[in-house]
């Protein structure tokens, strides 16, 4: 009976908790998700594969940005922040003992309210928020990790996941 009440309950649930939430019925993926914030701005997916996609990410993505109205500014630091991360991904979470297939799945979810970067990757459990704290407690030398001490600097918020064997980063710029 498990199998059937609990499938279910969660579909009555659902679209009770969207109402609830969102104060009216679920329209979209967005309005399922719980996304009502942002789904007024846009998003950018990219899936990266090697640590070289990583470094190039921002010459992708500045451009994107730029043409979706952000200043200059804002394309170099939202690309800065992105690269940054996702090569210290593929640098220290991935081991080369590991076989599997490495990625880092990016999204970005910009609207005026909020620029939203979520990176989620394969790797074994790497926390890099609490890697970072750990970096900056050595106040003699301010080069190490400059490229964390960069994000963290612009970043208002940030947080860690691990989520089905996947680590997941969100950072909100």
């Amino acid at each position: 009976w498990a199998y059937t009440i609990g499938p279910a309950a969660m579909l009555v649930a659902l679209p009770v908790m969207c109402l609830i939430i969102n104060k009216k019925l679920p329209s979209s993926l967005s309005d399922i998700l719980l996304l009502n914030d942002i789904k007024d701005g846009f998003r950018i997916n990219r899936l990266l594969t090697s640590k070289n996609e990583a470094a190039n990410i921002s010459a992708e993505l500045i451009p994107v940005l730029n043409e979706k109205g952000l200043g200059m500014r804002e394309c170099n630091i939202y690309a800065l922040c992105l690269e940054e991360t996702a090569v210290n991904i593929f640098d220290n979470a991935f081991t080369k003992s590991n076989t599997q297939k490495q990625y880092v799945d990016v999204q970005i979810f910009i609207n005026e309210n909020a620029t939203i970067m979520r990176l989620r990757d394969n790797a074994p459990k790497f926390d890099l928020i609490s890697q970072a704290k750990v970096y900056n407690s050595d106040p003699d030398d301010m080069i190490k990790n400059i490229g964390y001490r960069i994000v963290s600097g612009y970043a208002k918020e940030m947080s860690y996941d691990r989520i089905y064997d996947t680590n997941i980063l969100r950072i909100v710029l």
